[in-house]
C-alpha cells in the first residue's frame, strides 16, 4: 500500500485535534499511527 493518507482521514484528525486544542505532534503521532493500523 501507498504512504498516503486519505484526505477524509486527514481533515478529521485535524478537526479533532483542532476541536481538542491537540499538539501538532500529537497529531502528527495520532496519524501515523492511524495508518500504521490501516495498513498492519
Amino acid at each position: 500500500m501507498h504512504l498516503k493518507f486519505p484526505q477524509i482521514l486527514f481533515d478529521t484528525m485535524a478537526k479533532e485535534a483542532h476541536n481538542k486544542g491537540t499538539s501538532v505532534a500529537s497529531l502528527i503521532v495520532n496519524l501515523l499511527m492511524q495508518h500504521y493500523k490501516l495498513t498492519k
